[in-house]
């Protein structure tokens, strides 16, 4: 019966110089190094695809600044001596043992920056720049073990038919090597073009790998193979043995080795499903208004517990003039999937999300590159903890967040194993937080913020209105009333408010004041902040705040 709380956020970028002679592919920033851990002072480490590596340090996390100044920049392609312009970074590493960036290209470049530790308190950027391999046919995904012994690249080779898994260890020397089947057309070209085709990811103990791709006969198929060897251990499957069909390329390992996360998407629909280790297809949960025709889960990605799933939801190429991006927390109890947060981006791509490893609340997502806000890197850091919502009346009642719903169940008058609950409420938006009145005799019960940001004031006083409640004693609360986000003076507030809670309330009831927390970017700092919010005379309307 936990919720979970957003307790900070902060911004932050990082200017950069981009190269601007493709304007049809701006730089699109690959974010590495939250991983404090990592890399030394705090400090993470960008690289664009133009191959712009940026060294960074955030010297306050309390009190970040939204503008860093970064440490040092480095040209990746001016320093090993390449004409090759048109080639494309995606991936970049940092590497404890060796203590050196790894960075790989498309076209296959695996370049290697040398980063001795003592070298995080210089101001000049490192000189020691190798170019360690090239594969002729390219790179089409890597994936470091959790350990950090092992490096495995997804290849293309000679034979347009075939691709290959290598095994690399962290001095670049090839330890095991498997073939795969790639998918081709009448043609003889790569049937699926998305650089994304290829997915890569590890289970927690670094002892197996897991790899969607596509086979020879058009079916993506998720094979799980043996860290040492490359020898292909299962495949993903039906108990019947029959092939999962309408794979998605996106799946994530959760550390504690348990299951496998990917997709499965309808013409209009989508959901989240689950393999064992051992291949089997185990259980799924459905992917609420998602539409597959406009939206695609970009990515899946656990945090160190295991016990939440993030999942990015974009709206897909040419379908939008606008980039809208959604982020989703999942939380799994009794055999459910509860969808405990989101945050909705409207003008703004997401293009990664990742926890932190060693603070395993901390969430932290980065974005394209906005070219007018003088070449920036960006990204967004939210905390969250795990909480009980219960009442302060004689009801004590339980308030759980599950997407659009929230359930309530009155623990002094019944206890409902989750997940059943005494009733609950629908809203047109999932719920992102809810706050219950101390103040027991007014009409205000509890405060709902949405993830779009409207707040929702429920109480049991006011409309008849009756809740449909399997606890026959129970009056469950109904909405009063909506006070929308527009009608919010807040401009310079980058974030939405949370941690919401009703403060003060007047005597008629006609007036509340809330109270939360939010990042004012004018003033770069975190802000508590006090609403005060006229009550509607018709209960039902909308407030104004």
């Amino acid at each position: 019966m936990r919720n979970l709380i957003h307790l900070t956020s902060y911004p932050g970028r990082i200017p950069i110089s981009i190269h601007q002679n493709q304007e049809d592919d701006p730089d699109t920033a690959l974010l590495h190094g939250f991983d404090i851990s990592h890399v030394p002072d705090g400090g993470f480490i960008t690289l664009t695809n133009r191959g712009r590596l940026t060294y960074a340090v955030k010297d306050d996390i309390e009190n970040a600044s939204v503008v860093q100044k970064p440490r040092w920049t480095l040209d990746i392609m001016q320093n090993i001596e390449s004409n090759d312009n048109d080639d494309s970074f995606f991936f970049c590493s940092f590497a404890d043992e060796v203590e050196a960036v790894f960075c790989l290209s498309r076209r296959g470049k695996v370049v290697r920056v040398d980063l001795p530790m003592d070298s995080f308190d210089e101001k000049s950027a490192p000189n020691t720049v190798e170019l360690v391999g090239e594969f002729e046919y390219g790179i089409n995904c890597a994936s470091w073990s959790p350990d950090f012994e092992v490096l495995l690249l997804h290849v293309n080779t000679e034979d347009v038919h075939a691709a290959a898994l290598l095994a690399m260890n962290n001095r670049m020397d090839v330890m095991a090597e498997s073939s795969l089947e790639k998918f081709v057309d009448v043609d003889g070209v790569s049937g699926d073009l998305s650089v994304d085709s290829v997915s890569l990811t590890w289970k927690g103990d670094a002892s197996k790998v897991a790899v969607s791709s596509v086979d020879e006969d058009g079916i993506r198929r998720i094979k799980i193979f043996d860290k040492d060897s490359l020898t292909l251990k299962s495949i993903g499957r039906m108990e019947n043995g029959s092939d999962v069909k309408n794979l998605n390329d996106t799946i994530a390992w959760c550390p504690n080795g348990s299951i496998i996360a990917s997709v499965q998407s309808s013409k209009r629909s989508s959901q989240i499903i689950f393999f064992e280790s051992c291949g089997l297809r185990h259980r799924e949960f459905k992917l609420n208004h998602f539409d597959a025709r406009h939206e695609r889960v970009k990515q899946l990605s656990w945090n160190g517990e295991s016990d939440l799933l993030a999942i990015l939801i974009d709206t897909k190429s040419g379908q939008s003039d606008i980039c809208r991006s959604r982020v989703q927390l999942w939380y799994r109890e009794n055999y459910h999937w509860y969808m405990k947060w989101e945050s909705n981006f409207s003008g703004r791509k997401v293009e990664k999300v990742a926890f932190n490893t060693d603070q395993p609340y901390e969430l932290l997502m980065s974005f394209s590159l906005n070219l007018s806000l003088n070449e920036v890197v960006e990204w967004l850091s939210y905390d969250f903890c795990w909480d009980m919502c219960l009442s302060h009346d004689s009801t004590t009642s339980a308030a759980v967040i599950d997407g659009n719903l929230l359930q309530l169940t009155p623990l002094t008058k019944a206890v409902v194993p989750p997940p059943m609950s005494a009733t609950s409420l629908t809203f047109d938006h999932p719920v992102c937080h809810v706050s219950f009145s101390p103040f027991f005799s007014s009409d205000i019960s509890a405060i709902v913020e949405l993830s779009n940001g409207d707040f929702i004031f429920l109480g049991t006083n006011g409309r008849d209105v009756s809740t449909p409640s399997i606890v026959p004693s129970y009056k469950p609360p109904h909405i009063i009333c909506r006070c929308r986000k527009s009608s919010l003076a807040m401009s310079h507030f980058i974030f939405d408010l949370r941690q919401t809670s009703i403060a003060h309330m007047s005597d008629d009831g006609n007036s509340v004041v809330i109270v939360g927390l939010v990042y004012d970017n004018v003033k770069e700092v975190e802000t508590l902040v006090e609403i005060l919010m006229q009550m509607p005379n018709e209960k039902g309307n909308d407030g104004e705040g």
